[in-house]
């Protein structure tokens, strides 16, 4: 419907703001870099401590699985 194209089209103005102003910031895209290698570390740990079974989670109930 009309409604439909016009949202699709607000998200891709939105989008086209969006990496206008990642490309132009490089402040901006610092702070989102440091944000990834957080996450990434914080992957990084749960591997590591998850070392059990392969890091594989094989309880089926979850009482028995932990973050």
């Amino acid at each position: 419907s009309g409604l439909t194209q016009a949202i699709i089209e607000v998200g891709r103005i939105n989008k086209t703001l969006y990496l206008l102003n990642y490309i132009d910031d490089e402040d901006y895209r610092r702070r989102i870099l440091t944000q990834l290698n957080r996450g990434e570390s914080r992957h990084a740990v749960a591997r590591a401590i998850c070392h059990g079974q392969k890091g594989e989670i094989r309880k089926r109930y979850t009482d028995g699985q932990e973050d």
